[in-house]
Parts: C-alpha cells; structure tokens; sequence
C-alpha cells in the first residue's frame, strides 16, 4: 500500500524544515559576508559541497562540465595541428622515441619483454594499442591524447562538483581545460598525458567511494586505478598508504561526498576504530591494487628476480637527483648519454664496474641508493640546502623542458602563445594556498587530500625535476585552487575588503617566490633548441638542423653538446673543416663528452691527417675502453699503416 496523505504531509514538513530555502541561504551568506568584513581571513565556506548553489540541478552543472571538456579538445586539437611540424614532432627523440620503440615491439609480437621494467610500462602499452589501431600514425596518437585530456577536463570537473560544489567544479574543469603547461603534455609523446588522466579518474573515484550503494566497488576501482597510476608514474605509489587510511576512517554514507561532511574525528562521529563498511572498503582498495600490480611483480621476478610491482630505477634517479654534484634537474650518469637506449646500460655497467660483479637489478637500484647516501653523508649541509633549492623549482613557475620545450612550442601553438602569459603554475599554486588556507577548517573530511599534496611534493623534491614530472601536482591542485577562485569571486561580489587585502598579499607573495631565478633558464631553453636541432637532422634537413644548433648556441654559448651536434651536421653536410673546429671546441669544453671523439677522428681522416686521427682514437678508449668503434677503426689504421 502506499503512504498516507498524512505521512507524505508530514515528510514535506520536516524537508522544509531541515532545508533552508534560497532566501534563508542568501541572507546567511549576506551575515557571513558582514561579519567576515571585520576580519582578516575568510571563514571556511558554510555551503562548501552544496550543489545547488547557483547554478541548481545536476544536469545543468553537468552540461556546463561537457561544454568546458568540449572546448578543452577543440585547445588541445588545435595545439596539435599548429605544432605538427616541429622536428621533435616529425621524429621524436628521448623518451618519446624509446616509447614508441617499445610499442612496435609490443605489437611486433614481444609483449612480455625479456628484462625487468626499467621504465614505466603502462605508457608504452597503450601506445602500442593504438599503434594496433592505427599504424604509426604520431598524429592518431596525438588526438587520442587530446581526447584524454578532454576526458581529463570533465573528471576533475565531476570530482570537484562532489568534493565541493558545482560551482567549484565548473572553475577546477575550466582551469584544467585554459590551462598550457596541460595543454602542451596532451600533445607530447609522453606518459604526461595518460598519468594527468588517471589522476583526474582516480579523484573522481574517490569522490564516489563515500556516497551511494557502491562504495565498496568503488573502493575497488580506486585500488586499480592507482596501479594503473603507479605503472605510469612511479611516484604515484607514495599515496597508497594516505587512501588505505582514509578508506579506514571514513565509513561513508547514502548521501553525503566525502569532503561534505565534518562531523567530529574523521570518521563521522564514530571512533577511531574502522567499522565493518570502512574495513570492507580498506580491503576493496588494496585488493585493487593487487590485481594491477600482481601481474608485474610475477613478471619482474620470472624475467630478472626482481620481485617489484614497478621499475628498478629509483636508485639511478635518486643518485642523479641527489648525488654530491646535483643541480635538481636532470643529468645522465653520463654525459651526453642522455636517452633512454643508455640510461639503463649506463646504469648497469657502471654499478657492475663499481662492484666488481655482475649484478641483479634489484641490486643496481640499490648500489645507486648506496651511493647517493654515502655522498648525502659526507656533506649533509649541502644536501639540505639541494633539498630547499629543489623545494623552491617545484613552486616555480617555469615549466622545465626535457626534449621537448614548452617555450618552443609557444612560438607555433596560438592556445599556448595566448594562455602562457595569464595561467602558469605559479598563480595556480597561489589560488591552491588561498583555497587551502579557505577550508583549513574542514581538515577533518579533506585530511587525505592535503597529504596527497604533501606526498606529492616529497616525492618529487626527493628525486630531480622536470616540467613532466611535477604535471600530476599541477593536476592535483585544482580543485583546491578552484575554491581560491570561488573565495575571491565571492568576496569582490561581497565587497569583504579586509580579507581580500591579506588574500591579495598572499597572491602576490606566491607568484613572486614563483619567479625567482633557481634555475638557469637559458641553458634549458639552449638544450631544448638543440635537441629540436638533433630531430631535423635525423630527417636529413641538415641546413634547419645548423639553424637550431647555432640558434641553441646563441643562448648557451659553452653548451658543449650543441658544438658536437653542430659539428655532426657541418660533418653530413659536407663541410668538414667547419665540423673539425666543432668538435674541437665541444671537447674543450667537457673533456668527457665520448660520443665527440670518434666523429673528430673520423673527421681528421677524411682531411687525411691520420696521425692525428690515430691520437684522437686512442684518446677515445682511454675515455671509454669500450668504445667498439675506436677500436676497430685503430685497427684498420694500424693494418693499413703495416701493410706494404
């Protein structure tokens, strides 16, 4: 039978005395705003997680969220077209190139592979599934990356709206989508793209794993999500222990988004002890990451008797980061051996060299390890202030290129020419401290995210930095940054002066520190034109590849790599003696640069000054007594010396 006209009577009575109405709301907020008035800060958002507020409704909020994601591809596809002939583009190098390579062997039939991961393996997988779809199209690739950013747009959108509102989630969707540093990564070869994906997947699962029937599925979800993450971007697994506690001590419930509720402790009220749902979802969590992870370990430890669910190269990217001569950017063990082709062999060989022995991976991550500490201890002084260095080029503004670079890219993407000036990452760190100190009141329901946060910042303070690198942090950032915005639209619309003077101050303070010179900004930008120089000369446009060098040269004058390369594309294309005082002059600069020796001897050869280029091979295996090539051209030139 159904209710009773009473009984529904009733109902309607106690929902319109528990909801306030939008006159009620509106006043409230008019109180807020005058008391607020009086004080420096503002208070925490009374109506933090109200949906209704103003634009009411799921569906309008969510149409808005579809037409930012639908503008966010129309960015992304045009960054792509207008940046289609780049070198770099045209033929990718670095990791880009490693990674399509390990997608043709994945679809040439070599999906298992024969060693541990050294890199991250997810990236390269899904490349290879679309490589199955669509050949070696690098433009396919790009558009389905775009297509991910877009999707990326809308989750974080999603995410925010139930973290904090809709219209919190219409600014963080909108501030993902306008912004450059996201828009140029969708369009790289790079794993940039697919990680910023499921971060944003893994926020908006999140924010389902604490309302509704499901939470349990997806806790589930969530689990395999962050393996997904971890098996991109291998610092992702510093958060497993922050949500294995959160899914702990929030029991959830039928109706409430996981930052709505603020309770007492936690938990909802309850205790500190997990209850039978929070434990369930504890349980679901873990065992979704065990799916993703189980599968690597066992193939780790078959292939190379590493039993890891990720890669063995935190120990050589520790030491890179960290070692006795460490800037806080990335540096090859050695140089001019900056590809993915030598940075595992590198690593190896010199560890093996080191010990004496032939090593397990397991025990190349650790002998990196070892190191590193050992030069940590004898100069700890000068670690500490690394590590603050490296503090300040996380929060600073400037995106840090490693083949590719954000700056070149500028001068050919309208959408980046147009967004880099107003939307950097240093204003979206700035909003993020407005909306965190906004909801530091609500600590109890948002705990986990802040350490996110935190966690976020070790890991990449603990190792080196690249623009890349700090992406997932950028991601992560805005819906906090969202309610920054939101705070301030809101305090101008309610003329709170006091508060938006301290707001104002620590704007300006954020972005300034953002600014600060840690880094040498011309040398990056030098290396990243040569490496646009090292792209066109692999397509044989040797006359581009001379322009990008010397280009590259003129901001970084003493880059010894940019003469070696100058000095390859003077050699190709036919004017040795201009290649002779290249190579010369990249020497002098960085004695150990081992890929320069071969080429000058090569060189002096064809002028037919032997001598000096019997001089330049011998000096070739003192650097590297491996050198396979210097030893057999010695020989050739001993044989022909000896002959009659």
């Amino acid at each position: 039978m159904g209710r009773s006209l009473s009984q529904r009577k009733s109902k309607q009575n106690t929902a319109s005395q528990t909801k306030p109405d939008r006159t009620e709301r509106s006043s409230g907020r008019e109180a807020d705003a005058k008391a607020t008035s009086q004080r420096w800060w503002f208070s925490v958002p009374t109506d933090l997680g109200d949906a209704d507020r103003p634009l009411s409704g799921r569906w309008p909020g969510f149409i808005w969220l579809l037409l930012i994601s639908a503008f966010a591809l129309l960015l992304r596809l045009a960054n792509v077209y207008q940046t289609s002939a780049l070198p770099t583009v045209v033929s990718p190098l670095g990791d880009s190139r490693g990674y399509l390579q390990w997608a043709d062997q994945i679809v040439g039939g070599n999906w298992c592979g024969t060693e541990p991961f050294y890199q991250a393996p997810a990236y390269p997988y899904f490349l290879a599934l679309l490589k199955a779809v669509f050949g070696d199209s690098v433009a396919a690739i790009r558009v389905c990356q775009s297509l991910l950013g877009s999707a990326a747009v809308l989750l974080i959108g999603l995410a925010t709206r139930r973290l904090f509102g809709i219209r919190y989630g219409i600014a963080a969707g909108l501030a993902l989508a306008l912004y450059p540093p996201a828009i140029f990564y969708d369009g790289l070869i790079q794993k940039a793209a697919l990680a910023s994906f499921l971060l944003c997947a893994l926020l908006y699962l999140i924010s389902l794993a604490n309302v509704g029937r499901w939470q349990v599925m997806a806790a589930t979800a969530c689990g395999a999500c962050l393996g997904l993450l971890c098996l991109t971007r291998e610092n992702a697994l510093i958060w497993s222990p922050v949500l294995v506690l959160w899914f702990l001590w929030s029991s959830g419930s039928e109706q409430q988004s996981p930052a709505v509720t603020d309770d007492v402790q936690t938990t909802n009220g309850k205790s500190w002890i997990p209850d039978r749902r929070s434990l369930q979802k504890g349980l679901a969590f873990v065992a979704g990451l065990i799916v993703v992870f189980l599968p690597v370990v066992v193939r780790n430890g078959l292939l190379g008797g590493v039993w890891s669910p990720t890669t063995f190269q935190a120990g050589s990217n520790f030491y890179i980061g960290n070692h006795a001569h460490a800037t806080g950017v990335y540096q090859p063990l050695i140089s001019g051996r900056e590809t993915p082709l030598y940075e595992r062999s590198d690593a190896i060989q010199l560890a093996e060299q080191n010990t004496g022995r032939e090593l397990t991976a397991a025990e190349v991550s650790q002998f990196w390890f070892d190191k590193a500490f050992a030069e940590i201890g004898e100069a700890p002084g000068r670690w500490v202030r690394l590590l603050a260095t490296k503090s300040l080029m996380v929060i600073n503004d400037f995106e840090v290129p490693d083949v590719d670079s954000y700056q070149l890219f500028s001068q050919f993407s309208v959408a980046l020419m147009v967004l880099s000036p107003i939307w950097s990452f240093g204003w979206l760190f700035a909003l993020a401290w407005i909306g965190m100190l906004t909801t530091v009141g609500r600590w109890r329901s948002l705990w986990w995210y802040y350490l996110l946060h935190l966690a976020m910042l070790a890991a990449i303070v603990g190792f080196f930095l690249l623009g890349r690198y700090r992406q997932p942090l950028a991601v992560l950032l805005m819906p906090i940054a969202a309610v920054g915005v939101i705070t301030l639209v809101d305090a101008i619309g309610d003329r709170r002066w006091r508060p938006l003077i301290t707001a104002s101050l620590i704007l300006v303070a954020s972005v300034l520190v953002g600014k600060l010179p840690v880094y040498d900004r011309q040398a990056m930008q030098a290396s990243a034109w040569m490496n646009a120089g090292i792209a066109a000369g692999r397509q044989q446009d040797y006359p581009q590849s001379i322009r990008y060098f010397k280009t590259a040269l003129q901001m970084d004058a003493d880059l010894p790599e940019a003469h070696f390369n100058l000095g390859r594309a003077l050699q190709l294309s036919g004017r040795p003696d201009l290649a002779l005082q290249s190579y010369h002059r990249s020497l002098l600069l960085n004695p150990d640069l081992i890929d320069a020796y071969v080429p000058l001897a090569q060189v002096l050869e064809q002028m037919g000054q032997v001598a000096d280029a019997m001089d330049v091979y011998e000096e070739a295996l003192r650097v590297n007594p491996v050198d396979a090539r210097a030893a057999a051209a010695l020989s050739r030139l001993n044989a022909t010396l000896a002959a009659p």
